[in-house]
């Protein structure tokens, strides 16, 4: 996008009627950002509450709408059922409207490292069955980067355009599904670990 001139030559009252137009965008900005870290800090301080639960902002905005989130299996349990009965347990890792056309199991060896890499379209999600992990993260566009790490029953969701590295801490095994399939063309080196 090119600047009109009056504004790349910073004219005063060019730069002047740009803020009064502008004023509304920036202030719901400025509420929404508002909002949205109320309820964040809401979220962690019941997260801490409840001890073993976490989560993780790592704060990449893709959109007003979408942020990508880690959370831990004990947040996700309203939502998606994590039942310890006798006859063993019960995770469920996925219900929604959207199907799954690529799952895939990972077996996690200790000191591997999976990833560097990130996608342009898939959106993946990954659940830890057993095992511990560091994932590395990175916005390929901001160079944002942050360290999480999961534990058996997390589930890590990873949007387009996000970089990624898990390193195995402990041992285990997790499950990859996408809502659509595998394309080795979608796949692009980023070394991270």
């Amino acid at each position: 996008m090119a600047w009109p001139e009056v504004l790349r030559d910073r004219d005063a009252v060019a730069l002047e009627a740009k803020r009064q137009e502008l004023a509304w965008d920036v202030e719901r900005e400025i509420f929404l950002q508002y909002i949205f870290f109320r309820q964040w800090g809401s979220l962690r301080a019941f997260c801490s509450a409840k001890g073993r639960m976490q989560a993780s902002f790592i704060g990449f905005k893709r959109s007003e709408t979408e942020v990508l989130l880690v959370c831990s299996r004990d947040l996700l349990a309203p939502t998606l059922k994590r039942l310890r009965l006798a006859q063993g347990e019960l995770a469920q890792v996925h219900d929604s409207d959207e199907g799954i056309h690529y799952l895939a199991t990972l077996e996690l060896r200790e000191g591997g490292v999976r990833g560097n890499h990130y996608h342009r379209i898939k959106r993946e999600r990954v659940y830890v069955l057993q095992g511990r992990l560091t994932v590395v993260v990175e916005d390929i566009q901001t160079r944002e980067r942050a360290t999480v790490p999961l534990a058996t029953g997390d589930l890590l969701f990873i949007e387009p355009g996000i970089a990624h590295a898990l390193q195995t801490a402990e041992a285990g095994q997790a499950l990859e599904f996408a809502p659509g399939r595998f394309d080795p063309a979608d796949i692009y080196p980023y070394p991270l670990i």
